[in-house]
């Protein structure tokens, strides 16, 4: 009974000791044994790869400066010597543990985490190139300044002061629109069957497109859904990491312009907007693009405008739209739960896609019914956490 205990016991040493280390490992962090170790790391992000192929070569990507670091590696033992060219004849030996689902490199007491890339990291990687397409593609500079930037702030400067502060003038009059002081005048009906046709009072017949497929509070709702958490939550601290606290100034400056775009984009688009037979209601900016620029001549320009805008608003669907959201709440939702597997982002994924699906589905009115109950929970507890 000793001998066989001893032989699994050495069969169990051998398998550990003797362990594949060949595939692809993601960067996961880096923890130090002594302080007085610490050192300029900055080249290293978390999307980088280590890629160790049978054949004796590996390869290292540093995403962060898109570079690629070529060699060859040796297993001796519990160690691995990588020797390669990067940024000159370089030999470099670490001690190693790993498992099924980690790789730990150390060298002269700092550690380097790897994982194994599973699902979420082939994803990753074959988005990387994309991605990467469209922010240089959007993100061009103009005098150091990116264009997109100077585009949305300065035409909602214009807006502002063509229509007269539109955002500071009409800031009353929104909030009684939400509240719902108005709504009388969309049902315009009369008391009186005498006065009235069809339901209206007489000689005060509207059009009956006007009263919309939502309530006031429910396109409320619906817009403030999709900022609430993205924007103010994470596009904030994000940019007060990159910026500082002066960031916080201008993005409330920028937020006060920003109001003027969106009056003048939804003056526009009820403006605008078809109505079906069965009284749904079709809009937005490839409406108003359209039948705007028509109407001054531009047909074929109309008819490229509105095209691109639609393209575009697709692939920002899945962009800032889905992908930003998704993306943040899988991050919470892994390291509440201590999820560690590769594929826990694809499957959080999924089950987000599916939950969304179901509202989506629906239509506007259910996406407004649904976000009018959620929204203001929303608006509470992110006013709490403020607080």
């Amino acid at each position: 009974m000793k001998k066989i205990s001893l032989i699994i016991a050495l069969l169990c040493s051998f398998t550990i000791n003797a362990q594949d280390v060949s595939g692809v490992w993601v960067f996961e962090s880096i923890r130090y044994e002594n302080d007085s170790l610490k050192k300029d790391l900055k080249p290293i992000s978390s999307t980088d790869l280590l890629r160790i192929n049978d054949d004796s070569t590996f390869e290292y990507t540093l995403a962060r400066i898109k570079y690629k670091a070529n060699g060859k590696w040796v297993k001796e033992d519990n160690s691995i010597i990588f020797s390669y060219k990067y940024p000159r004849d370089t030999v470099r030996e670490y001690n190693i543990i790993i498992n099924d689902t980690a790789f730990i490199l150390n060298e002269d007491g700092i550690n380097y985490s790897f994982r194994k890339a599973g699902i979420d990291t082939k994803i990753d990687k074959a988005f990387q190139p994309i991605s990467d397409f469209f922010s240089k593609l959007i993100f061009f500079k103009v005098f150091g300044i990116p264009f997109v930037l100077m585009l949305l702030v300065f035409s909602a400067i214009f807006f502002t002061i063509y229509f007269g502060f539109p955002n500071i003038r009409y800031l009353k009059t929104a909030i009684n629109v939400v509240r719902g002081k108005y709504d009388h005048i969309d049902s315009h009906t009369s008391i009186d069957n005498k006065l009235a046709i069809d339901g209206d009072i007489k000689d005060t017949i509207k059009d009956e497109s006007q009263d919309g497929e939502v309530s006031h509070f429910q396109a409320l709702a619906t817009a403030v859904s999709g900022t609430v958490g993205n924007g103010n939550i994470a596009g904030v601290a994000l940019a007060i990491s990159l910026g500082g606290p002066g960031a916080t100034f201008w993005m409330i400056v920028c937020g006060l312009l920003g109001m003027s775009t969106k009056f003048v984009e939804c003056t526009l688009g009820v403006k605008y907007r078809d109505i079906g037979e069965d009284g749904t209601v079709y809009g937005g900016p490839m409406y108003y693009i359209s039948k705007g620029l028509t109407e001054r001549g531009f047909k074929n320009l109309a008819k490229i405008g509105a095209f691109l805008f639609a393209l575009f608003c697709i692939g920002g669907s899945f962009g800032g739209g889905n992908a930003a959201q998704s993306n943040q709440a899988t991050i919470v939702l892994k390291d509440l739960l201590g999820l560690e597997s590769n594929a826990a982002g694809a499957l959080i994924g999924c089950v987000l896609a599916f939950f969304v699906g179901i509202i989506i589905i629906g239509g506007i009115k259910r996406i407004a019914s649904v976000t009018e109950k959620i929204v203001p929970f929303m608006a509470i507890m992110y006013l709490m956490a403020c607080l």
